[in-house]
């Protein structure tokens, strides 16, 4: 009987996956077997098919979903995982030189600039802008670019200043001090504005 009432209301549950967001046909299967299953669950603790039904779309929220399937897509697209792959390599890549470098320069051992150097370089001209790329693309609800484009040149300023620094190399103040503007200039303002515009839609604390 529990199951004749949620194959009575298959029709109604798939209708209602596609209205709460989701597109992808195999995602819609996965998802309707998971839903019935659920309540299902729901009906052998007594409740009748509309509270179970309820209840367990209650569980799965408004946006959830959408926010599935994104994830699924990006994890079948080839071409994306390959750019996280090569995001995490430069990333580790260039932790490891930069650490080195700086142990290097503590003993000093020749090399220890050439890698800092090769280290940094990697930061700021490869990770950080796949970096920036990938966590845009993960996003169900994009945000606005602007607030990642001065995020990344703030970070690749003081990078870019702390390597000139190290290596005592002409313009090393003018550097920092413009990373300093664009931190205090650009980022913090949008940080904060981004906060506040969160706030209409869910508590936000700002430090």
């Amino acid at each position: 009987m529990i199951a004749a009432s949620v194959d009575d209301n298959y029709e109604r549950i798939k209708a209602d996956l596609v209205r709460l967001g989701l597109s992808y046909d195999r995602l819609i299967d996965d998802m309707l077997d998971h839903v019935c299953c659920m309540v299902e669950e729901q009906m052998e603790e007594g409740e009748d098919f509309e509270s179970s039904y309820s209840h367990v779309l209650d569980s799965i929220g408004d946006k959830s979903l959408p926010a599935i399937q994104h994830q699924t897509l990006l994890n079948l697209d080839k071409k994306f995982q390959r750019m996280k792959n090569f995001t995490y390599i430069f990333g580790l890549s260039s932790a490891i030189l930069t650490i080195l470098g700086s142990f290097f320069k503590k003993m000093h051992w020749p090399g220890a600039g050439i890698m800092i150097t090769v280290g940094m370089v990697l930061v700021v001209l490869v990770f950080l802008p796949l970096y920036f790329i990938t966590n845009h693309r993960e996003q169900t609800e994009k945000k606005n670019p602007v607030y990642a484009i001065v995020g990344y040149l703030t970070i690749a300023l003081l990078l870019a200043g702390a390597t000139f620094k190290i290596q005592h190399w002409p313009g090393a103040e003018w550097l920092i001090y413009s990373s300093i503007g664009f931190l205090l200039i650009g980022f913090v303002p949008l940080y904060v504005v981004n906060i506040f515009q969160r706030s209409g839609k869910e508590k936000a604390n700002l430090p």
